[in-house]
């Protein structure tokens, strides 16, 4: 009978003690969780190439692949590979800005309506086919080697190897 007494005022207390509500502590971490997930969706120019919003949640998703695609065939290659491809990558931004820039000026756009639509679609297709690249790198790490990680220098690309 003792046991069952304790037993049922252990019970009783573990059930308070749950229906309590959490600590203000929790609850900011709660907050500052649920803040950091939405912070991902809200554009901010500053952090991208990009130069309007309505693109921005694409791009992000296809940076993040870029990165991840990037950084899974570092892994692959050898320390004297790396250096190669960190440089062909560097060039490749250096060529996906640049393109994607004079194809803004040649769209010689003059309201704010079309103002970096060409620039921003450019820089997502080429990021898209960056991705492709690095993918087919990854797949068969010789061949990247072999072509010195080269990438498509038209836009719109004619073909893909």
């Amino acid at each position: 009978m003792k046991n069952y007494f304790f037993t049922c005022i252990t019970l009783f207390y573990s059930t308070v003690a749950l229906s309590l509500p959490m600590k203000a502590t929790d609850q900011i971490e709660v907050t500052k969780i649920k803040h950091e997930a939405l912070r991902d969706d809200v554009c901010d120019l500053t952090h991208s190439p990009l130069m309007r919003c309505d693109i921005y949640t694409d791009y992000k998703r296809s940076d993040k692949a870029l990165n991840q695609s990037y950084h899974e065939l570092r892994r692959k290659l050898p320390t004297t590979a790396m250096s190669d491809l960190k440089k062909k990558q560097r060039e490749w931004v250096d060529f996906r800005d640049k393109t994607c820039l004079d194809l803004q000026e040649r769209a010689a756009c003059s309201n704010a309506l079309c103002d970096g639509v060409e620039h921003d679609q450019c820089i997502l297709d080429l990021t898209n086919i960056r991705i492709k690249e690095l993918n087919q790198f990854l797949k068969n790490p010789g061949f990247g080697v072999r072509s010195g990680y080269r990438f498509e220098t038209k836009y719109p690309p004619t073909s893909f190897y």
